[in-house]
């Protein structure tokens, strides 16, 4: 049996998602007698965190520039953050932006007193992708345990993988999961990649997997039933940053530490962008 490897380009439409993780905040309580500076020095806020205040018609908050917020002295053209008629109280939520965030208190003594807070956020944090060889020195070949090489690794949308592998014997076709254990050539499914002849010989194909569990294995002889294939887990890249911070303190009404009324609830964004890639598609077919 043979194996016809044709390769043609085409112009593939990428969906690149991003994510970030936000927290939310719960504060407590704006009122006074409580260091609100205090509470926000030391602590590292990231874009997309957002921080839940109890406030009320007659004290809310003001966002405003730092030379107000050093003085507090203002007037009229910057809004109240939370309008709302009435006098009751009810929860709301500031959305700080990347930068320094200055905020007072919408009444002018109170601000003199002391009620206000400066929050700086962090851009959120870039990942870098790696780049894998499948097997490293070994390559794509029998004999080698790929789920020991898989093993303690994390894997991220984006990162590549480096598939190295003499053609004439081997090759590298994706295959859906219910087919995976058994080897089932009616699973078996295109590779996307960039294929390239190697001056020792051998082909390399570089593939981009997409989100999700991934199966790979090679369509030649009993190369699947011999253990020739691999399964690899790919994450979405904001897992690859440390945790968001543990749950965070409130205050009280009179000021003190309320710790019950607060939790650190955490968020996940994704925000979707597309590029374009050129990519060679490689098709195995039995002939």
């Amino acid at each position: 049996m043979k194996f016809l490897v044709i390769t043609c380009c085409c112009i593939a439409i990428q969906i690149l998602g991003t994510a970030a993780e936000g927290t939310d905040y719960y504060v407590g309580h704006w009122t006074t007698g409580v260091n609100f500076t205090q509470w926000s020095q030391g602590r590292v806020f990231h874009a997309g965190d957002i921080l839940i205040f109890t406030v009320s018609a007659s004290d809310t908050i003001l966002r405003v520039p730092k030379s107000v917020y050093d003085d507090c002295n203002w007037d009229l053209r910057f809004p109240k953050i939370f309008p709302h008629p009435g006098n009751t109280t009810w929860n709301e939520t500031v959305v700080p932006w990347v930068g320094e965030n200055y905020y007072v208190s919408s009444v002018q003594d109170n601000c003199n007193a002391g009620k206000k807070f400066m929050v700086s956020v962090e851009s959120p944090p870039v990942y870098t992708p790696t780049e894998y060889t499948v097997g490293d020195d070994r390559g794509w070949a029998p004999g080698v345990d790929y789920s020991q090489w898989t093993a303690n690794k994390n894997f991220y949308f984006g990162d590549s993988f480096r598939f190295l592998f003499n053609a004439s014997q081997h090759s590298v076709v994706e295959v859906w999961e219910p087919g995976y254990q058994l080897c089932n050539e009616s699973y078996f499914v295109p590779v996307l990649g960039l294929a390239s002849r190697q001056s020792d010989g051998r082909t390399l194909l570089k593939v981009v997997p997409p989100l999700g569990m991934r199966y790979y294995t090679s369509a030649n002889g009993n190369d699947c039933q011999s253990g020739l294939k691999m399964e690899l887990e790919i994450k979405p890249q904001y897992e690859a940053f440390a945790p968001s911070p543990s749950p965070e303190e409130a205050f009280s009404p009179t000021g003190g530490v309320a710790g019950q009324e607060t939790s650190a609830g955490y968020r996940s964004m994704t925000s979707l962008g597309s590029g374009a890639a050129i990519v060679v598609l490689l098709l195995l077919a039995i002939v």
